[in-house]
């Protein structure tokens, strides 16, 4: 009988506790709830800005506080005033969630020590919305002045001396930039899973209450994303993705951006000539990349990009007509015209492979070409509007290795030019048999390489929006070349001609160096690579063709001394 009624007991002290624990749950949210609509009534009044929660839950026996339907966004009228230009500020920033969880925290620690402490935060549908006003958007190099208006990374919370948080985990989330003028996407970006580290929340100096952002420690890792792009005809992927912001790094692994069909089939989705790319990068390395620019002025500001070991196949269908109307921008041109405010201070990349091939339905020669041991470096990519008034250059240092042969280009564009003026220059080192090259030059220009050696290239051209010209000089040996007609058939009249009037070698036997024309007038719908390829072609048609532009030039060689004869009359 003891026994059971000591059973009786034990269930009693239970059954009050969860009594207890029920009613204590119902009493702190009718406390708690009044007290929030309190304080959110306070914020709406005094700033710029809209907060509003539609539920709010505790549970203090599994020690989880639950919001729903959080969203904060910017007024009607801080809107239209930053539409207008009345504003200070340069873009404005909204965040809605359909659920926040925190869990893990204790009620005593907040009784006792008036500190709050979240083991876990989970957010699920997390939107980010920034606006800005499109129309004659400009933002002057980096600005990273914080903005003085209301600031959503920080809180308010009465009587409390110290948040500490351990991991915050994102569930379905998106980004957008938005118009503000007329509420138009420009750009979007969504996820799956983002875990961020490293958050700490330290009390405002002199504000009782008050709580801000500390990013110092701050850590977000992705791992195994992937996303949709281009209406599903593309996938975006990556292993892993960590970025660090103390240190202002961003690590990305095994990127790919690859089509979920095959070249085919993406081929026909468009009526007219299109490109099907497959790229895979080991590793992207950003430094220097400061979210404060991007988050309160929508700068987009990387010192470094490091790209190593990216593998890029480019097939084109050539079986197609080209989109005559399509109008493409030189690099400079396009950066100017972008909707994104962005300066990246140098990209590099290292240990690379590029493979372009063309693709017709009719069986013939096509255009194979590949560079491996690709080493470039760009400098200066902004489209800031401060680089059209200073003396600043877009340039791109290039070098590979074409076909086995190791070539080297040097680009350099001016944000100044009115015209899209640019400088083209390149060589290619050492010699390599004439004859790997017939799979470039043969498709391109319809001459096929039978025997010699070529021992250097050297070129130097200006171009601009409408036209390249320049020098072409390709120094080579025992030359021998076959003419090709429209129909694949060899040309063996303008073969003979070719080979019995073009020099076998230059420079020639009497010490003279052909110098070939470069001249090429762009094809506004296609892109820089088809125009600096042209443009190397026409100095290469003018070098092996008979008919090519070209002059002479007398290899300057070193005069030996004289000799001064002896006098009759010397002793």
């Amino acid at each position: 009988m003891k026994i059971k009624k000591s059973i009786r007991i034990v269930l009693g002290i239970l059954l009050l506790g969860v009594l207890l624990v029920i009613f204590a749950n119902v009493i702190l949210k009718s406390i708690a709830s009044p007290y929030l609509n309190q304080e959110i009534t306070k914020i709406n009044e005094e700033k710029e800005y809209i907060l509003s929660v539609e539920d709010f839950n505790i549970n203090i026996f599994l020690g989880r506080i639950n919001i729903e339907g959080l969203s904060i966004k910017p007024k009607e009228e801080f809107l239209d005033s930053l539409v207008n230009g009345t504003t200070k500020e340069r873009t404005l920033k909204a965040i809605s969630a359909s659920k926040v969880t925190f869990s893990g925290w204790t009620f005593l620690s907040y009784l006792t020590k008036k500190q709050i402490d979240v083991k876990k935060i989970i957010i699920d549908q997390l939107n980010f919305n920034l606006y800005r006003p499109q129309k004659n958007y400009q933002v002057k190099m980096v600005d990273k002045e914080k903005e003085s208006s209301f600031s959503i990374d920080s809180i308010y919370i009465s009587g409390v001396k110290k948040i500490s948080l351990t991991e915050v985990k994102i569930e379905n989330y998106g980004f957008h930039i938005i118009d503000a003028s007329n509420m138009d996407t420009i750009s979007a970006y969504k996820g799956n899973e983002l875990i961020i580290d490293g958050i700490d929340l330290e009390p405002v100096e002199d504000k009782i209450g008050y709580f801000h952002l500390d990013n110092s420690a701050l850590e977000i890792q992705l791992q195994k994303q992937e996303f949709n792009l281009s209406g599903g005809l593309y996938v975006l992927s990556f292993e892993n993705f960590l970025y660090t912001f103390g240190d202002e790094h961003i690590s990305i692994d095994g990127l790919n951006f690859k089509p979920r069909l095959s070249n085919a089939e993406v081929m026909s989705t468009s009526k007219y000539s299109s490109e099907v790319y497959d790229i895979a990068i080991k590793n992207i390395s950003i430094a220097g990349f400061d979210l404060d620019p991007f988050i309160h002025s929508g700068v987009l500001y990387i010192d470094q990009i490091a790209i190593d070991s990216m593998t890029t196949l480019i097939a084109k269908d050539k079986s197609k007509p080209f989109y005559e109307d399509k109008r493409v921008l030189l690099p400079v041109q396009g950066l100017k015209k972008t909707n994104q405010p962005l300066q990246i201070n140098s990209i590099s990349i290292t240990n690379s492979f590029l493979n372009y091939s063309e693709q017709d339905k009719a069986p013939k020669d096509l255009l194979n070409l590949d560079m491996s041991e690709i080493n470039a470096t760009i400098l200066n990519i902004s489209s800031l509007k401060d680089y059209v008034s200073i003396d600043k250059d877009l340039t791109i240092d290039f070098k590979a290795k074409l076909l086995s042969t190791p070539i080297e280009t040097y680009i350099k564009m001016p944000y100044n030019s009115s015209d899209g003026r640019f400088y083209f220059s390149g060589n290619s080192l050492g010699a390599t048999n004439f004859t790997f090259f017939n799979s470039t030059i043969l498709p391109a220009i319809g001459v096929k390489l039978v025997g010699g050696r070529l021992n250097g290239l050297s070129w130097e051209a200006i171009g601009n929006s409408t036209a390249m010209d320049g020098s072409f000089t390709m120094l080579y040996t025992d030359l021998e070349v076959e003419l090709f007609k429209k129909d694949n058939s060899e040309n063996k009249a303008l073969s003979w001609i070719a080979n019995t009037l073009v020099k076998s070698s230059n420079p020639s036997k009497s010490g003279k160096t052909t110098v070939s024309t470069m001249h090429f007038e762009r094809v506004p719908y296609k892109g820089i690579g088809n125009y600096l390829w042209k443009s190397i072609q026409s100095g290469i048609v003018n070098a092996l063709v008979p008919t090519g532009k070209h002059e002479s030039v007398k290899t300057e060689k070193e005069e030996k001394p004289v000799k001064k004869k002896k006098s009759k009359n010397s002793n």
